[in-house]
Order: C-alpha cells, then structure tokens, then sequence
C-alpha cells in the first residue's frame, strides 16, 4: 500500500503525541514530534531505528557532530529488518551488543525546508521507530570511525537525562519502566 498524507495523518492519530519541537540536521530545517507508541510505523517511511539501550542504571550518551543524544541506531539498509539495523548500528556507532525489546515510540520528522538535491529519503515525511534495548555485551574495538558520531560512553540514568533534550528524556523515562 503506498503512503500518502492522508494514511499517515490517520496512523498518526492513533498515536499519544509526546513531545513536539524544531531542529535541524545540517542545512535542513525539520519538525520532530515524539510520540509512545508500540504500533508498527508504515515501513515506506522509515529511515532509521533507534533506542534506548539500558545497562543495569546507566545508558550509552551519545555525541555527534550536532549534539549529545541517548537514542543510537541509524539506517535500515536494502535487507535489514528493525532489529538488524539496530544490533549492526549499534555496534558500529558504541561497540556496544545489545538484545532488543519491543518498540516503545516513534520520532515523526517532517521537512521544513526544500527538498536537498538528489536526496534519497522519504520527503517531506519519515520516521524513526524507538525500541528498548537490553546492554550484552562491549566491544570497543568493533566501533567504526566515521565522521559523524564522535563518542559514545555510558553514564547513569540521571546524568544522562540532564544532557538530553525533553523528548528523548521521555523515551528514557519509558524505557526504564518498561525493563525487559
């Protein structure tokens, strides 16, 4: 079935809106609205997985070339299922293994600006699904350098929400009480 406003906007409303605000990626204006929920996203629209990676109180921080953030994970590629792409992800990004749980929400990103030339995502919509995920294991040495995601180190919970803006805090804050 193909996407269309319409289907998304219904999808969408069945969802419980959590957190609403602007921000950018490179030169490219978005609106970033959060929302709890399990239900799967349409996949048309995903471009990436991300979640939230507990270990016992502590979870990885993550920092890139735009800011510190607790949700790694990153492009589903040609093949991958969700969890695929988020254990690979992952791994590349912290050289972290991780077991992953259910989806607990979604991160709704819509362009605010014109389409990039020969941009390969979904425009003006798309969509990232937040999963819960359980700490199995460290291998540094597996992190592939890039250069986007700088550092990746854990800390404690409350640390960690102090560093983090309000939506990913309530993605945190449903993840530990969700522990699997």
């Amino acid at each position: 079935m193909e996407v269309t406003a319409t289907n998304l906007d219904r999808y969408l409303s069945r969802q419980k809106q959590v957190s609403n605000a602007s921000g950018t990626w490179g030169e490219i204006g978005l609106q970033i609205t959060g929302y709890l929920t399990g239900e799967p996203p349409p996949w048309e629209l995903v471009s990436s997985v991300r979640a939230v990676v507990l270990k016992k109180d502590a979870v990885p921080v993550m920092r890139n070339v735009d800011s510190t953030h607790i949700l790694p994970g990153g492009r589903v590629e040609e093949g991958e299922n969700h969890e695929e792409a988020l254990k690979r992800e992952i791994f590349e990004e912290a050289g972290v293994e991780i077991e992953v749980g259910g989806q607990i929400g979604l991160v709704h990103l819509t362009h605010t600006t014109p389409k990039p030339k020969d941009y390969p995502y979904p425009y003006p919509d798309f969509l990232w699904p937040v999963y819960v995920a359980s700490f199995r294991g460290l291998s540094p040495e597996a992190k592939v350098e890039d250069d986007y995601e700088i550092s990746s180190r854990f800390l404690p919970i409350r640390e960690a929400r102090a560093l983090v803006a309000d939506g990913e805090k309530i993605f945190l804050d449903d993840a530990v009480a969700r522990r699997f």
